[in-house]
């Protein structure tokens, strides 16, 4: 199983040069508020390794996946950045299964194919017969989204008294969901302005977005304290907000 920055430079690699340069240009621009910017110069004649290495050098590791994730999007890349969360899943959820011993293992996998779990059909015993921690994640993944299977291993390790490695999992994974969401926001906003034709400032869309933002952020402090934890844990900063 790769690690996130060799997950990275997997996606990176499916780039051509042209499409490489667009891609860092997104990183040296200004477009990605609240996040610091990668001097142009850092990237000037930068092959795919290097980028890999500023952007997990300077973001970390699980928001640097945040960060390519939008990216990708916003140069309709769709497929490409959807293999990544997809891989991205796959190694937070194997990480996380790792921790388990063998009896713990087989647990989780009952819980998987026995019933309904959240509205969504459950794993069939015989695909999980004798399977391992990577096959058992890769049936996860494949029959559910990357969304629905971390949301099932949180439920599952919870289930069994597995607290700490639910919050790990969940501290980890919303690191890249947040950095996702906010830069989603701010291209939202941008568009939707363009598409009124009105005459917004870049002033005016980043104080904007910023207490959008911010607002949505409230909501989840004072609706879902286990996720609020997990925000606030992660450290991560936006702007003038630290997190």
């Amino acid at each position: 199983m790769l690690d996130v920055p060799a997950l990275l430079l997997t996606s990176l690699k499916e780039l051509t040069e042209e499409q490489l340069k667009t891609f860092q240009s997104h990183l040296t621009n200004g477009w990605m508020l609240g996040f610091p910017l990668i001097p142009e110069s850092h990237l000037e004649n930068s092959d795919r390794q290097d980028t890999v290495d500023q952007m997990v050098q300077r973001y970390g590791p699980e928001r640097a996946v945040g960060i390519t994730f939008c990216i990708l999007r916003e140069m309709k890349l769709d497929d490409l950045a959807e293999n990544l969360q997809r891989d991205h899943t796959r190694v937070l959820l194997l990480i996380s299964l790792e921790e388990l011993t063998e009896d713990q293992l087989k647990t989780f996998q009952s819980k998987l194919n026995v019933g309904r779990m959240l509205g969504s059909p459950p794993i069939p015993e015989s695909q999980l017969e004798n399977s391992d921690r990577q096959d058992t994640v890769d049936q996860m993944v494949e029959r559910y989204s990357p969304e629905e299977a971390v949301r099932k291993t949180l439920r599952i390790l919870r289930e069994i008294n597995l607290d700490d490695l639910a919050e790990n999992l969940e501290r980890y994974y919303t690191r890249g969901n947040i950095a996702r969401m906010y830069i989603n926001l701010y291209i939202t906003i941008t568009v939707q302005c363009r598409s009124n034709q009105k005459e917004h400032s870049t002033d005016f869309i980043i104080t904007f977005s910023r207490l959008l933002f911010y607002n949505v952020y409230s909501f989840y402090i004072l609706h879902l304290s286990h996720l609020a934890d997990a925000l606030i844990q992660s450290d991560l900063q936006i702007g003038a907000f630290t997190l």
